[in-house]
């Protein structure tokens, strides 16, 4: 009866029933593996998206502060040189991920950057759902259909793209009635450096170290913000300065003067100390450029503070 009913069944004989049953055995424990690991991605997933707002919640802490730094450093350099800051505005890391992720499949950059302003969390949102919500971000058709296809790999490599501030450093190429505010990589070389300088000089209390700071600065400039910068710095940090500017040394009251002169093997000191020395004082009138009209203005300055 048992052949019977095996044989309508479709089965010859009995070594095929253990085989099915060792089969049916070995497939339940699969389904079981792959229900436990939906499980433990599920978990994961969760931890995951856990971590990510971390991430943002420090990227957001960061940008605070470096909004208030920047609002510090423009109190400290007055109205020369500003510091603008779009908080969390730096999407390019994103964008380079988008051009990875769709690389040779014919997509256009202007629709990357249209995708990108939405932000890291927002694209993968949308890439998770589907074309329609791709489109809703002012994708074309086409476009949204290439980028629903992208890989749950992928997608999670543009959702942890670093998002960054977009800051932009800028001077005033006008005046302190008449403002012109230039980007700084748009400035010349001179105003570069005035803005270079002013951000160097107005923050952190280490030891400084500037070499030859009128290269690109003009004479007046030095005179009037340069020195007087200077010798506010100079009331609370170490500032070592190597220049062939008179004016640096003799207004800027500088506490010690090293005369310095090389020939082709090695240098030497031809003078050490400061500028009551006469020896000093002779070598900063010959060396050093408008040696005698610093000193001149030093002695107007100080004979008007006596009187």
């Amino acid at each position: 009866e048992i052949g019977e009913r095996l044989a309508a069944a479709g089965v010859s004989n009995l070594d095929e029933v253990h085989s099915y049953q060792e089969r049916v055995v070995e497939v339940e424990h699969l389904i079981a593996d792959v229900t436990g690991a939906r499980r433990e991605l599920e978990t994961l997933e969760q931890e995951r998206g856990g971590l990510l707002e971390r991430i943002r919640d420090l990227q957001r802490q960061r940008s605070q502060l470096v909004e208030s730094t920047a609002q510090r450093l423009n109190e400290a350099v007055g109205d020369r040189v500003r510091i603008q800051v779009q908080p969390l505005a730096d999407n390019s890391a994103v964008l380079e991920a988008l051009k990875d992720a769709v690389r040779g499949k014919n997509v256009r950059d202007d629709q990357l950057e249209q995708l990108a302003r939405h932000g890291p969390s927002g694209i993968a949102e949308a890439l998770r759902k589907g074309a329609d919500a791709i489109r809703a971000l002012g994708c074309t058709p086409s476009t949204a259909q290439k980028l629903a296809k992208l890989s749950p790999a992928e997608i999670r490599k543009i959702e942890s793209s670093p998002v960054e501030d977009l800051v932009t450093v800028e001077i005033n190429v006008g005046s302190s009635t008449s403002e012109i505010w230039t980007p700084i990589h748009r400035a010349s070389p001179g105003q570069q450096a005035t803005a270079m300088l002013a951000l160097v000089l107005s923050s952190g209390s280490e030891p400084l170290i500037i070499d030859q700071p009128e290269d690109d600065l003009d004479n007046r400039y030095i005179f009037h913000e340069v020195v007087k910068v200077l010798t506010r710095v100079c009331e609370g940090r170490q500032v070592i300065v190597a220049t062939h500017n008179a004016n640096i040394p003799v207004l800027g009251d500088a506490e010690l003067i090293l005369a310095l002169d090389a020939d082709v093997d090695r240098s030497k000191v031809l003078a050490c100390g400061g500028l009551e020395q006469p020896e000093v004082a002779e070598h900063a009138r010959h060396i050093l450029e408008g040696g005698d009209e610093a000193f001149k203005t030093r002695h107007s300055r100080y004979i008007g503070v006596r009187s």
